[in-house]
């Protein structure tokens, strides 16, 4: 479970999460962003999330977008 200064995190961050490592799996690395934007927009202080947009960003060849 991810949890965000010691606090639980709303399922919704979470599914959105999941959701973008799955379209990134996939290699849909426009909507793997959708869905992390998305959890983010949900819960801004989640680390993992942040890292996986960071990624994708980088797969998107956006790096600059990633700081």
């Amino acid at each position: 479970m991810l949890t965000a200064c010691g606090l639980e995190v709303d399922p919704r961050t979470l599914w959105h999460n999941r959701k973008g490592a799955q379209h990134l799996e996939a290699g849909d690395s426009s909507e793997a962003q959708r869905s992390y934007l998305e959890a983010l927009g949900l819960d801004p202080f989640i680390s993992e999330v942040h890292t996986n947009l960071g990624l994708t960003y980088h797969t998107l060849k956006q790096g600059d977008q990633a700081l």
